[in-house]
């Protein structure tokens, strides 16, 4: 995943529906993994941190 474009400022998710992470949830989205898990992610959330959390195997360590 490329972070390039944070909706004009520093927030990444619910920007826009198109092709950024969005979720008809105030304040951030929720993501279901392919392991059964679920977790809501705060808008406000550090890109670099939502990255690690959302790629497969990319070695990123989860603060």
């Amino acid at each position: 995943m490329t972070i390039n474009d944070y909706c004009g400022t520093s927030q990444l998710i619910n920007c826009n529906n198109v092709n950024k992470p969005y979720g008809f949830h105030p304040g951030g989205i929720i993501i279901s993994s392919a392991d059964g898990s679920v977790a809501f992610y705060n808008q406000d959330i550090d890109p670099n941190v939502f990255v690690a959390h959302v790629t497969m195997a990319g070695g990123e360590i989860s603060p």
